[in-house]
């Protein structure tokens, strides 16, 4: 997978924590420092707003009577006066949004896996993935949950060496062990 360049990544990644205002960026150029956490060539580095969008947001007052139901769903839902950009963006395919919509809400149900695990889990998918917008609603999401900087700190240690290890099983081609396997698909 390609990688953004080095200045540029340690960058986006310590902006996405001084935006969360904690001082946990030491955890993470760490893993950076390294050239273990990547970033896809279409995901920004650059701070919120400097982006330009594609296409054109659809704000609540323009919208059309679906596209208003989801949105009313969503505040609802999340118990807040306003509709995201993210939501604005999907919009512009009323299919698309509702579907969206439909599945983030039936995953992110309390489950087997509390709220506060699953936000968590989708900000350290961000992460991974290098999802600005992503990382920003997880970590919202989760710290609005009860994550602690002391949660956030360990939540960046895992992403690194989670990162680190599948880079360096990948790299050498470890072979599953049958025993783990079988571990892994609750066979004993």
């Amino acid at each position: 997978m390609p990688t953004a360049p080095r200045a540029s990544l340690d960058r986006g990644v310590d902006e996405i924590l001084t935006l969360q205002g904690h001082e946990t960026s030491m955890v993470v150029k760490h893993y950076t420092g390294m050239g273990i956490i990547s970033r896809p060539d279409n995901c920004s580095t650059e701070r919120s707003g400097t982006a330009m969008p594609i296409g054109k947001f659809v704000e609540y007052e323009d919208a059309s009577d679906e596209v208003r139901a989801v949105y009313d769903d969503i505040m609802a839902t999340r118990r807040v006066d306003w509709i995201n950009n993210f939501w604005k963006a999907l919009a512009q395919d009323p299919a698309t949004l509702k579907r969206t919509w439909e599945g983030i809400k039936q995953v992110m149900a309390p489950g087997a896996l509390d709220p506060l695990t699953k936000e968590m889990i989708y900000a350290a998918v961000s992460i991974t993935n290098g999802c600005e917008y992503c990382i920003n609603s997880h970590l919202a999401g989760a710290r609005a949950k009860g994550m602690t900087d002391g949660a956030l700190a360990e939540l960046m240690a895992v992403i690194g060496m989670a990162s680190e290890a599948n880079a360096l099983v990948t790299g050498w081609q470890v072979e599953v062990d049958d025993k783990l396997r079988r571990a892994a698909q609750g066979v004993k």
